[in-house]
């Protein structure tokens, strides 16, 4: 926070001697800024919401099964097969990698997972009602 704030006075001090040039270039570097700080805080949420995944659960280069991804999420979940219904487990390509859209429902609520299909790792969890 107190980066912020010596940020956001670095950029009022501009505005008031340097002209919009300045201004720009202050709006530009926070923003860098805090696009750094936000990947640093997305990347620290993700391997704290993913499981680690034993050397027995991946499939060699090849990386997991459908099954594999299933498990994960249920895992993550805390439910087991028979809790669920309407399961959908798809693989995908997206954001540059392949991952598996894993989507089931536990009576009114839905449960979305990405999955990285090579580690395993949960890209992003979504529980709705």
């Amino acid at each position: 926070m107190k980066k912020l704030f010596s940020l956001l006075l670095i950029l009022f001090l501009l505005a008031s001697f340097a002209g919009c040039r300045a201004i720009h270039q202050a709006e530009e570097y926070i923003d860098h800024k805090l696009d750094v700080a936000e990947e640093q805080v997305e990347q620290a949420v993700q391997e704290a919401i993913s499981p680690t995944v034993s050397p027995e659960t991946t499939s060699s280069s090849e990386g997991i099964t459908e099954a594999e991804a299933q498990a994960i999420a249920l895992e993550h979940a805390g439910l087991t097969e028979a809790d669920i219904s309407r399961l959908e487990v798809r693989k995908d390509f997206d954001d540059g990698r392949q991952e598996y859209d894993v989507e089931f429902h536990v009576e009114y609520l839905e449960y979305e997972y990405e999955i990285d299909a090579v580690t395993g790792k949960i890209l992003s969890f979504d529980k709705d009602h």
